[in-house]
């Protein structure tokens, strides 16, 4: 028991914050200290904003949902932060439908995917830095770890990435390519789906996705937007 003792002599005030933020588990007389799981209730507003956004009683919400958007931006949760904007995004169609502006959503929603695009390349660019400059090849668990896992709107799922599109959570399509030229091949992708294309066995990679009209998303300038090594 000497895990108990070594806790029991430290401060209360310290004691108390620890116990609330760890996991502490007892085990074949052993105590082991775990981080705690993720918690989900942080999203709980999200869905609770998104209810009342849809029964239309939104006034007095958007500061508080900009200010969640900023703090999950700050902390580099993309799931969390596109599905904000969606949420903001529909706020801005519903004011713009009362008032007679046409609101174009392909714009709005391209943009969700293309954020997310980012997430992805550069957890892809961490992934390689801790494996020689090797990219990953395949979704495994131990790339799986790199990513955050969080569900929304009640999904059962906890994949990391949200389509404004469908408004399921889903994780990106892998396809294995030769060229990063190969991935213009790609003509028709579904909406808002992310495809992660490592190239010759992990020395670089392409990631593209499904923009509103179901072809490759595509950069400001119109040309196919291929995300790669940096």
């Amino acid at each position: 028991m000497r895990e108990l003792r070594v806790l029991r002599t430290l401060p209360t005030a310290l004691l108390r914050k620890l116990l609330t933020t760890l996991t502490i588990v007892y085990v074949c007389g052993a105590v082991c200290v775990c981080g705690a799981p993720p918690a989900q209730a942080e999203n709980e507003d999200v869905q609770e904003w998104q209810a009342k956004v849809s029964a239309g009683k939104y006034a007095g919400l958007e500061k508080e949902i900009e200010a969640a958007r900023v703090s999950a931006l700050e902390k580099n949760d993309y799931v969390r932060v596109s599905a904000i904007e969606e949420l903001q995004n529909e706020i801005k169609r519903r004011k713009g439908a009362a008032g007679g502006a046409k609101v174009d959503n392909a714009t709005t929603l391209n943009e969700a995917v293309r954020m997310q695009m980012i997430m992805l390349q550069s957890l892809v660019e961490k992934f390689a830095k801790q494996h020689h400059g090797k990219y990953p090849i395949v979704l495994n668990e131990e790339f799986k770890g790199y990513f955050p896992m969080i569900t929304i709107n009640k999904s059962n799922s906890t994949a990391p990435f949200f389509n404004p599109f469908t408004k399921k959570q889903e994780w990106f399509a892998i396809k294995p390519i030769n060229n990063v030229d190969e991935v213009t091949e790609e003509e028709v992708l579904q909406k808002g789906q992310i495809v992660y294309c490592p190239v010759n066995h992990g020395t670089t990679y392409a990631i593209i996705a499904g923009a509103a009209d179901g072809k490759l998303m595509r950069n400001k300038d119109g040309q196919n937007l291929i995300m790669t090594r940096k």
